[in-house]
């Protein structure tokens, strides 16, 4: 998620590997991104997010190919992949079951299509109305709002939804370096 040139990094580790060897690497999921709606993991400092079949293709056009994946719940649902040289292994992706299955569901719920996306956008905007609904509403009532801890993902909620001091009466953190800050 951190690469700014993701060609180059992955050219990099074909020229760093041994024909035969086999590099690990993990990513941010980009399906499960999608499908939990986790759009506060969207931040400046994320630069990419994978699907299986985009990173496929970014490593094929590397000369890697993908030997293994597992997926894993870390950072809201990840990928771990092994990967090899494409002289080492002559089969796509490696011939893994696992990975011809994985790139056959992404097809098949339609990650390669915009309408994927636009339904994301959607879902989105509809959780944004929801929450500062129900946030207004509790002032209505009379209810403080407070929020504690500051970190990027609620920063992204806050901002993208319109949450501010007219909502919320303050934001606290224990981290020093974000206190006092606006």
């Amino acid at each position: 998620a951190h690469v700014p040139d993701p060609n180059g990094f992955v050219a990099g580790m074909r020229l760093l590997m041994r024909k035969n060897g086999i590099v690990v690497v993990e990513v941010p999921y980009v399906r499960d991104l999608i499908d939990n709606c986790e759009f506060d993991t969207i931040y400046h400092e994320h630069l990419s997010y994978f699907s299986l079949t985009s990173l496929s293709q970014l490593l094929s056009n590397n000369g890697l190919v993908i030997r293994d994946i597992e997926r894993l719940p870390i950072h809201g649902g990840s990928l771990r992949l092994f990967l090899a040289r494409d002289d080492s292994n002559p089969t796509p992706n490696g011939g893994n079951s696992r990975v011809e299955k994985l790139l056959d569901e992404e097809i098949a719920c339609g990650v390669n299509t915009i309408e994927y996306y636009r339904d994301f956008s959607n879902r989105v905007e509809g959780l944004k109305n929801a929450l500062v609904t129900l946030l207004r509403d509790l002032n209505r009532r009379g209810s403080r709002l407070v929020a504690y801890g500051a970190a990027a993902k609620g920063t992204v909620l806050l901002n993208f939804f319109g949450i501010g001091p007219d909502i919320l009466d303050f934001v606290v953190d224990r981290n020093i370096h974000k206190q006092g800050r606006y």
